[in-house]
């Protein structure tokens, strides 16, 4: 059911998977229609556009596939009143988020790891199952142990996605960390029957990197696992690869 199987993807396979990526917090608007004409510009939608909340209106305004929109919380650090959190999830939903990536309250889970259900249930029961929630892990910052101890608070919580990164840690998304959290996901699924998705973000900058990442979730997870509903790769610095091949 899971078996050793990874293919070469190029970057035009690629495409469905991805988040494209702007979050720079001195971002200008041009930039961000910059980044909509390109994604309009590829051969076929991309799944998610990633912004900050200011700037989805703009993003909504201008891409013509139909992608998902997509902003974050508790960005980058974490450590926001749960209130605060609360109050970024309806700001997003009211500018028209369809997607929400929160950055877990990662150093308090690591004083306290039963807090982690405790803070993300609230935040779960806020965001419409017809929307997408995931949890960035910031595993750069994590024990192997902490990885997987997070990854199965989230999906018990019913995260639809488990996040590596924000790209703003000092070490960012690797192959270890995502080997541990594709085999909890596999056990959950095996236990519970539900799918959990994975999302890499965070220092993939090519296509050679990129298929590394691929490599080890498909060593761990079903080929059916390749599919926008579960699995997504962060682009940003990708995007250069990706934008160049289209625009020649």
């Amino acid at each position: 059911m899971f078996p050793n199987f990874a293919p070469a993807f190029q970057i035009e396979d690629l495409i469905p998977l991805l988040d494209v990526t702007n979050l720079n917090p001195d971002a200008t608007e041009a930039e961000i229609s910059a980044l909509c004409h390109n994604i309009n510009k590829l051969s076929k939608p991309v799944a998610a556009i990633c912004v900050y909340p200011s700037m989805l209106p703009l993003a909504k305004k201008l891409i013509k596939h139909p992608i998902a929109f997509c902003t974050v919380v508790n960005f980058p650090l974490g450590n926001l009143p749960k209130l605060e959190v609360r109050s970024q999830i309806y700001e997003a939903l009211d500018l028209g988020a369809t997607e929400i990536d929160m950055v877990i309250p990662y150093r308090d889970f690591q004083l306290n790891s039963n807090m982690l259900e405790d803070f993300l249930s609230p935040c779960r029961e806020l965001i419409p199952r017809t929307k997408v929630l995931k949890a960035i892990l910031e595993t750069g910052a994590l024990s192997d142990e902490e990885i997987r101890l997070a990854t199965d608070a989230c999906l018990r919580a019913r995260c639809d996605f488990i996040k590596t990164s924000t790209g703003k840690h000092t070490v960012q998304a690797t192959t270890k960390a995502v080997r541990i959290m594709a085999n909890q996901i596999k056990n959950h699924y095996l236990n519970t029957g539900v799918k959990g998705g994975i999302k890499i973000a965070g220092g993939i900058q090519n296509m050679k990197i990129a298929n590394e990442f691929i490599d080890v979730v498909l060593q761990v997870l079903a080929p059916e696992w390749l599919h926008p509903r579960w699995f997504r790769i962060g682009a940003s610095k990708l995007l250069d690869e990706l934008f160049i091949k289209f625009n020649n």
